[in-house]
């Protein structure tokens, strides 16, 4: 079954004041490092595809086909905070040959996400096509030990390209970022006063941005390519408070489009200032990167250009073997 998952960038918050007891703070349900990757192509006038979900170390769904499909995730270690996957699906119609592969990965110790689905040959009624869904989630324990509100800065930054497909225009998607109230806590507000709410904007491969309305947060786009931060300024209450904070990269590609978001899409937190202090639920958000702001650009893993070298492998054999059987 063909599955559409929203290209989105979110970023998920949720702010409580509680007693000092941090159990009684609100939570997104507990640390999440999580990946969807789906792999779609035609083989003769039929759909075929290979797909798989791995979370917090743990494979939660996967289907390969059996005609040349892969799945692969690690780590495979319960409570993994750092996860990735990819899918691969060749396919055919007549005399071409076209394969789909997807890679995602997701890091609460860096705060990153990961996504890219390369498609390669024709446009064979949509097909290939891929998908991506990278997230992360935790909850963030603040103490303000001063005797007012301060400030924190948080970013969500990524960039990538799009390449287009033949015979196909205006590949894009959304990003959304979410920030959600406990009600009437208010303990963390923008620093404008208002109160937490939704945001969402979506691009396309011209890197054209449109947005919900929303003053609070503010979006320099990247001039190189599709992408940019968002960042916006939070008033942290005094004593202890809580916010549940994550973020989300998915990609839908079809038609013979590629995606390319294998830089890092990064969330990030900006220098704490004196008297402000937090602890998360998982015990590693962002401990890899000091919990410094967010930044784009970084270079993906060796695993990814090892993933492209073993499935095109994979294509070269499934085309040889064609040729042989012919």
């Amino acid at each position: 079954m063909r599955k559409t998952y929203l290209l989105a960038t979110a970023l998920v918050a949720a702010a409580a004041v509680s007693s000092p007891a941090w159990a009684d703070h609100v939570n997104l349900g507990g640390p999440t490092a999580k990946v969807f990757v789906g792999a779609q192509a035609h083989q003769g006038p039929h759909v075929h595809g290979s797909f798989g979900t791995i979370q917090n170390g743990v494979v939660t769904d996967s289907s390969v086909d059996p005609n040349g499909g892969a799945f692969d995730a690690g780590p495979t270690t319960p409570g993994a905070t750092t996860v990735h996957a990819s899918a691969y699906q060749p396919g055919g119609n007549g005399d071409a040959f076209f394969e789909s592969s997807a890679y995602g990965s997701a890091s609460l110790s860096r705060g990153e996400l990961k996504a890219t689905v390369d498609n390669t040959f024709a446009n064979n009624f949509g097909s290939p096509l891929g998908f991506v869904d990278a997230q992360i989630f935790d909850t963030l324990y603040f103490t303000n030990a001063t005797d007012h509100a301060i400030a924190l800065e948080v970013s969500y930054g990524f960039d990538g390209t799009i390449a287009l497909g033949p015979g196909t225009t205006n590949q894009g998607g959304s990003a959304a970022i979410f920030l959600r109230s406990c009600g009437g806590c208010g303990s963390i507000t923008f620093d404008n006063g208002a109160g937490l709410f939704d945001n969402r904007m979506s691009f396309n491969e011209g890197g054209v941005y449109s947005y919900d309305s929303s003053p609070q947060w503010t979006f320099v786009a990247d001039p190189a390519g599709v992408g940019g931060t968002l960042f916006t300024t939070l008033l942290i209450g005094t004593g202890q408070t809580s916010l549940g904070i994550g973020a989300q990269l998915a990609l839908d590609c079809r038609g013979g489009t590629s995606c390319f978001f294998g830089h890092t899409a990064a969330l990030g937190l900006g220098p704490l200032a004196d008297g402000l202090s937090y602890t998360s639920q998982s015990g590693v958000f962002l401990a890899d990167v000091g919990g410094g702001p967010a930044t784009g650009g970084v270079p993906e893993p060796g695993a990814w250009a090892l993933m492209i070298l073993g499935f095109g492998g994979a294509g070269l054999a499934l085309r040889r073997r064609k040729v042989a059987q012919a």
